[in-house]
């Protein structure tokens, strides 16, 4: 039995941005990765965090 990913999730102040739900894990972790990289070069990042499961960190 597969199961479908939770995805990556992006919290800002006033939203959360969830995307890549049901994607294979390799492909999560690849999703999730960029993100991380994208944001961490970003100016406004305050109040931004990202969270995926656990067996991705």
């Amino acid at each position: 039995m597969l199961l479908d990913s939770k995805g990556v999730s992006v919290k800002a102040k006033s939203d959360l941005y969830s995307f890549g739900t049901g994607l294979p894990d390799a492909e999560v972790k690849y999703l999730a990765t960029v993100v991380k990289k994208a944001l961490s070069c970003c100016p406004l990042k305050q109040g931004l965090t990202l969270d995926w499961p656990s067996s991705h960190r």
